[in-house]
């Protein structure tokens, strides 16, 4: 069956530093979402950068296409809207700090090592 994963950027994917771009969070963050892609998952970027219209999801596009060459990402197509749970609905999965049950660091940090685990 076919799935979306939903992908943050900052604080997520990325220290947060908006307008700027953070530092990557985690080293395993593309053979995490390359396990996704193999299972036949699509993985759209879904950032609040994009609402801003501004050039910045136009950055955080470029870096992800170049950071995470073996990732197929569908551009973002609409602005985003804060979603609440990790697993959603529709066959969706946010992978965003936002989220209130999203794993994370005491730092406010998407936790992708704990994500791991409860992928397994």
């Amino acid at each position: 069956m076919k799935y979306k994963i939903k992908l943050d950027f900052d604080n997520t994917v990325c220290h947060h530093k908006f307008p700027e771009i953070g530092e990557i969070v985690h080293p395993e963050i593309e053979t995490i979402l390359k396990m996704f892609q193999d299972e036949g998952a699509e993985i759209h970027i879904y950032t609040m950068r994009y609402n801003f219209k501004n050039g910045t999801y136009e950055a955080a596009e470029a870096f992800l296409r170049e950071h995470f060459p073996s990732i197929n990402f569908f551009p973002q197509t609409e602005d985003k809207i804060e979603p609440k749970r990790v697993f959603g609905d529709n066959n969706t999965i946010y992978l965003d700090d936002v989220c209130e049950d999203a794993p994370r660091l005491d730092s406010g940090v998407f936790d992708w090592e704990k994500l791991k685990q409860i992928i397994k």
